[in-house]
């Protein structure tokens, strides 16, 4: 399944007839069975319907960091991140990737060779002529 950073939203816990979904580097969780940890009230209800990545290996909860983002992110952070992802893969099921459209269209120019053609910078990737870049912010 692939879901846009907007669809992903409505798997915040807040409606019961879904499953509750964290993306971590783009990976979609479904963690409805630690419906206690991230389903409204609980102490990671914050991180539910988003890609908590940038949140999770700094170990903040404050909302300005929980994003997909890397960007500027330390060795340690990095390595905190990978331990998170390593507990939410034993415990919870990967249903899907966020998919993020301006990277999406990067790869078709990528693929297709439309020469100057420009997408603008969006999550830290850009894509200009036949190239695409990771930007470091």
């Amino acid at each position: 399944m692939e879901l846009t950073a907007q669809q992903l939203i409505q798997y915040n816990g807040t409606d019961p007839s879904k499953p509750i979904y964290v993306a971590l580097k783009g990976r979609v969780f479904d963690v409805t069975d630690g419906k206690s940890f991230y389903g409204p009230g609980g102490p990671y209800a914050m991180f539910a319907g988003k890609d908590a990545s940038r949140a999770l290996a700094k170990m903040t909860k404050n909302e300005e960091d929980i994003t997909a983002s890397l960007d500027g992110l330390s060795e340690k952070e990095i390595g905190v991140l990978t331990d998170w992802e390593k507990k939410f893969e034993a415990k919870y099921p990967v249903v899907g990737r966020v998919f993020d459209p301006a990277v999406h269209m990067c790869i078709v120019v990528l693929f297709t060779e439309i020469p100057n053609f420009d997408v603008p910078r969006h999550q830290g990737f850009a894509c200009t002529g036949t190239t695409i870049a990771t930007i470091n912010a």
